[in-house]
């Protein structure tokens, strides 16, 4: 009988001198293993000895009997993962690049901007507290160097664009006046 024990796939189910047990695949990593109680035998392989508990649920339960997160679930965080990469590079990146393409105030760019960035780290957040087994902590430092870097870059675009159109406008009334006395005799 296969066994998914709290994260660790593909456990096999036996017997080890009279006890109950299941034995870690040999691909398993062992801190993970020595954190869901398993043991190392001499010769190698890692097991874990059932309680009656455990025993009575394996027995009871079907092929494969599944304690803690079901592997199913991992689909269920990675579909969260995506929808939070949509959410803040799509949305988040886009929609302000889009604004400032029709040179809307920086105000109305900063709106989505925020909208889209928070919703994408809460949902990844949300993944990470559902999900404590997929490896979130990567992508969350990354998002949050992303968005401060991004509201930096905006804020000193902003900042240009307004110097510019500062600029612009008092260079307009100095060449009005020139081609005004340049038409004059």
């Amino acid at each position: 009988m296969t066994v998914h024990y709290y994260g660790i796939e593909n456990c096999a189910f036996n017997y080890l001198e009279g006890r109950a047990i299941i034995v870690a695949p040999p691909d398993s990593v062992p801190d993970i293993l020595m954190q869901a109680g398993f043991e190392q035998l001499p010769d190698g392989r890692w097991v874990h000895v059932l309680t009656s508990d455990e025993l009575r649920f394996i027995n009871n339960s079907s092929d494969p009997a599944i304690f803690g997160i079901p592997p199913d679930s991992h689909i269920q965080s990675d579909r969260l993962i995506i929808l939070s990469q949509i959410c803040y590079y799509c949305g988040g990146l886009a929609a302000p690049l889009v604004l400032l393409h029709f040179k809307v105030p920086f105000v109305y760019v900063l709106m989505p901007f925020l909208g889209f960035m928070t919703t994408g780290l809460v949902l990844l957040i949300v993944a990470r507290v559902r999900y404590p087994s997929c490896k979130t902590d990567k992508k969350l430092r990354h998002y949050l160097v992303t968005l401060v870097g991004v509201l930096l870059v905006l804020a000193a675009c902003d900042r240009c664009i307004q110097g510019c159109n500062n600029t612009f406008q008092a260079c307009g009334g100095c060449t009005q006046e020139k081609s005004e006395s340049s038409t004059q005799p």
